[in-house]
């Protein structure tokens, strides 16, 4: 089935004309700054006014450690989350989590999906944020452990956790865990993590199960990436690059025959003979 996306987006007042020149299909509402020029914590009643009727809330790109804005984003979460609002949580809304967020009580006091609540939170870490996830653990350690590491960040946050690198993992606190064989070197580029989180959220306006719906933005940006690299080689792709190849990519997610022989075959796997 095909599901018609309506992106809103919330940002301060003095950078949507900049931002609207590159986006002008997303509808934006404009919040009070404060005085660097970030979401002040003016914004929260109206945040969660439009909030509380949308399938997904995306929240932390590009919204700073200014203060104000971090207290602004601690005082949002729990609101949503007390609303059922599934949010992807990434940058400097990690950070805030990390660092000031109550805990909810264990996910892990259920050991499979088929019983337990739903997680709401969806985090989308990479190495460096999931050190501060985890109270500051070295990245070399994360690197050396990165299941394990990563199914204790579900845990620790009662959330989906997407541990962000060269072969993507999504996580359920449950212990589910999916590895992802699509996208390349290239996508290692600003603005990447911005597209995957926007993917997650649209997956989740189609309506599917909060796991799913990450595991499969995940798969979907990976082969945008593979698009890209197709169309323009690994170097110097940007990620505006792979938001003009999502829209392939949902086309060769919806009919796997359009895939290139050799990247079908990376995306099934190992061959057994």
């Amino acid at each position: 089935t095909h599901t018609h996306i309506c992106v809103c987006v919330r940002t301060y007042v003095s950078v949507i004309p900049y931002v609207a020149v590159n986006a002008p299909g997303v509808v934006y509402l404009p919040m009070p700054e404060t005085s660097s020029g970030t979401i002040s914590s003016g914004a929260v009643e109206e945040i969660l006014k439009i909030a509380k009727s949308q399938s997904c809330v995306v929240i932390g790109p590009g919204l700073s450690l200014e203060p104000e804005t971090q207290s602004m984003i601690l005082s949002v979460l729990p609101v949503l989350e007390r609303e059922g609002i599934p949010m992807v949580i990434d940058g400097d809304a990690l950070t805030a989590l990390a660092t000031s967020y109550p805990l909810p009580a264990s996910a892990a006091s259920s050991s499979s999906g088929s019983d337990m609540k739903q997680p709401l939170r969806i985090l989308t870490p990479h190495l460096g944020e999931m050190s501060r996830l985890l109270g500051g653990r070295p990245v070399s350690d994360i690197k050396a452990n990165l299941v394990d590491s990563a199914r204790e960040c579900a845990v620790k946050y009662g959330a989906i956790v997407v541990a962000k690198g060269p072969h993507s993992l999504t996580v359920a606190p449950w212990g589910a865990i999916k590895i992802n064989p699509t996208g390349n070197s290239g996508m290692g580029t600003a603005g990447s993590g911005d597209v995957l989180c926007g993917l997650i959220a649209a997956m989740v306006g189609y309506g599917l199960p909060l796991f799913d719906a990450t595991y499969t933005a995940v798969f979907l940006h990976g082969m945008a990436g593979d698009i890209a690299a197709m169309r323009l080689g690994e170097d110097g792709m940007t990620s505006a690059d792979l938001m003009e190849a999502a829209p392939e990519a949902m086309r060769w997610l919806r009919d796997p025959s359009l895939i290139p022989s050799p990247l079908f075959r990376r995306y099934m796997g190992p061959e057994v003979v």
